[in-house]
């Protein structure tokens, strides 16, 4: 489910072709294969309950910036 503040209002982050819109979803989906690779097994010794809360986060963002999967060909 989005994130809506407490008046109700969501991003919407799903304009094509638009230069502030791609720019912020880029910034977005950067930032989400920073905290892919933290998270992966083999970089770190992480705890369980830190992966899944990364994870989690991951998927915040991807649904509320309408990040699809393999943005940059990750």
């Amino acid at each position: 489910m989005k994130y809506k503040n407490k008046d109700g209002i969501e991003l919407s982050y799903t304009q094509r072709n638009n230069t502030h819109t791609d720019l912020v979803k880029e910034v977005v989906d950067e930032a989400i294969g920073m905290l892919e690779d933290v998270s992966s097994p083999s970089n770190s010794p992480m705890r369980a309950h830190q992966r899944v809360k990364i994870q989690k986060t991951i998927g915040f963002l991807k649904e509320n910036f309408d990040i699809e999967d393999n943005t940059n060909g990750r």
